[in-house]
């Protein structure tokens, strides 16, 4: 039986460096990078629900007035569509009492001089929660 020899352990060596680095340095790049890309596509996914429920609600909510308190940009922007905090008091119809809700709200941006505090908008309230309101604009 032949031994190896030191020629041939440096080429194992080299072959299996050659190979274990690429997947060392694969591993330590990639992994953080994976991390930040599934923080951010949770974050997509959340900001789809919302923009889903805020839909649903524009369809099957109570229509309403409201007043606009306070108007602020989030900084978040969807499709060319910013996203808004608006404080509102909300004068539900049929004689309701008033009450003060914020929106967070993604809005086209056309609208935006339309939601200016002091200004009535219409908006949809959730009939299982008065306090989900949305931006009917």
């Amino acid at each position: 039986m032949v031994g190896i020899g030191l020629g041939e352990l440096i080429i194992i060596g080299v072959v299996l460096a050659s190979i274990a680095i690429p997947i060392v340095v694969m591993v330590l790049v990639m992994r953080p990078t994976m991390r930040n890309a599934n923080r951010m596509m949770a974050g997509a996914g959340r900001l789809m629900q919302a923009q889903a429920a805020a839909a649903n609600l524009r369809i099957g909510g109570l229509p309403a007035q409201a007043r606009v308190l306070g108007l602020a940009q989030t900084g978040a922007v969807m499709n060319y569509q910013p996203q808004i905090r608006a404080d509102l008091e909300v004068l539900p119809l049929g004689g309701a009492p008033p009450f003060r809700a914020t929106v967070v709200q993604f809005v086209n941006a056309i609208s935006i001089p339309l939601i200016q505090p002091g200004a009535m908008v219409p908006v949809r309230i959730d009939l299982m929660n008065p306090m989900n309101v949305a931006l009917d604009v």
